[in-house]
């Protein structure tokens, strides 16, 4: 059974985001309304039990469906934030992603960001893309009482790195702890940090 992502007011739920310009720090408000998974999954860890066939969420965007669960652990893997970062929108604000039709398989990560492969860097050696802002989300429930969320940034000195490294794999966290536990992909290198202004 599908649940809707709440709204905080009229508008999607907002996320504070800093960026780097022009020599000083700056923060926007950027709209993300995959944070509005967040909130669905924050209602997690009461209520009915995780099932493959009903853990679907539905986002301003669309409909994502979790991985079949592990354990009584849901993951919903690589689901986009913000619309490619490519051609004239590269170096720019991220953009709200765009409405997909249907329910969409949220079973597998996204991309890393673009970086020079690594050996001791796991993430470095999966798959890379521009096309790299994806979040992931690891539940036990998609109803029930709030639970804490946890968001993981993986680390890489702002050049390397990315969530489909085994080691930040939530399954065994969220399994231990009544948390929902949130990882990001987000732009590295020139591609997130360059600026030309």
């Amino acid at each position: 059974m599908p649940v809707d992502a709440p709204t905080i007011g009229r508008e999607p739920a907002r996320v504070l985001a800093g960026y780097r310009h022009g020599g000083r720090e700056r923060f926007r408000l950027i709209s993300l309304p995959l944070i509005g998974l967040l909130a669905v999954t924050v209602a997690g860890g009461c209520g009915r039990p995780a099932a493959p066939d009903d853990a679907v969420v539905r986002l301003p965007q669309g409909g994502y469906r979790a991985a079949p669960a592990r354990e009584g652990v849901l993951a919903f893997l690589g689901i986009p934030y913000a619309r490619p970062p490519l051609g004239a929108q590269r170096w720019r604000e991220a953009l709200p992603p765009e409405p997909t039709d249907g329910i969409v398989d949220a079973s597998a990560f996204g991309p890393s960001c673009r970086q020079l492969r690594d050996e001791n860097e796991e993430a470095s050696l999966k798959r890379q893309d521009e096309d790299c802002l994806s979040v992931n989300v690891w539940t036990r429930r998609v109803d029930g009482p709030p639970k804490p969320v946890m968001l993981w940034i993986h680390g890489g000195a702002n050049v390397s790195g990315g969530t489909a490294d085994p080691m930040y794999d939530g399954h065994h966290f969220v399994r231990d702890n009544d948390v929902v536990l949130v990882s990001i992909n987000y732009r590295l290198g020139p591609f997130g940090f360059l600026d030309l202004e």
